[in-house]
């Protein structure tokens, strides 16, 4: 193993053969005489030695799983039923008409937009939400869920009043003006609920929209809407 030697004269680093150690000699480059340590005077670095208990020590590697906190199977079975209600009525509407002059047909719709607006919202919620960002608690999805559900119940119903309330049922352009302000408040109400950005915010209510458009459409008639 070569020795490492610095010549005290023009500090030059170079290195000796062993079979020099605790010689003398002259620097190649200065001539200065030079010490040439023993092989004993070599500094040596150990590693420490390790404990019993550190020589047996496993590194445990286990990824940390992710626990999903989205909605569970009995919350979809629950939104399923809901649904399947909310078909059923309009079902109801459309093969049991009401008499003329009666008014039952915009009541049991609005039940109808009552009891789908909070599974609509939730499964929307679910389908929308940023999937890289940690979903709200099933509990507290539903409760958002149910809030604003009703909210946009209220507007749908609303959006198919003030038409009537301004006389402007004849004005496409003035319905669309009524419509695209609803769509607008009650991207408010999603906001508030799902922490959504705004374009979807509007999102959310245009689906909400289109399935009561379904819904209306499956009860028999697009009056519905605007009655």
């Amino acid at each position: 193993m070569p020795i490492h030697v610095i010549c005290p004269g023009c500090h030059k680093r170079f290195n000796v053969s062993d079979q020099f150690a605790g010689q003398k000699g002259p620097c190649p480059g200065c001539k200065t005489e030079i010490q040439i340590p023993s092989l004993e005077d070599q500094v040596q670095i150990l590693e420490p030695e390790l404990a019993p208990a550190q020589q047996s020590a496993k590194v445990s590697l286990k990824p940390i799983r992710r626990r999903a906190e989205g909605l569970t199977r009995k919350h979809w079975i629950i939104v399923g039923a809901v649904v399947a209600v909310g078909l059923a009525l309009a079902l109801v509407i459309r093969f049991d008409p009401p008499a003329e002059g009666e008014s039952a047909n915009w009541i049991m719709l609005f039940i109808v937009a009552l009891a789908l607006g909070p599974p609509i919202c939730l499964s929307g919620y679910a389908i929308l939400r940023e999937h890289e960002a940690e979903a709200y608690p099933p509990r507290a999805a539903i409760y958002r869920s149910v809030s604003c559900g009703l909210v946009y119940a209220v507007m749908w119903r609303l959006f198919t009043m003030i038409p009537d309330w301004m006389s402007v049922s004849d004005s496409p352009l003035m319905i669309g003006v009524i419509g695209v302000s609803v769509i607008l408040f009650s991207s408010l109400a999603a906001i508030a609920a799902f922490d959504f950005e705004f374009l979807m915010a509007t999102t959310h209510v245009v689906f909400f929209a289109a399935l009561m458009a379904f819904f209306c459409w499956i009860a028999g008639d697009w009056q519905y809407l605007l009655d």
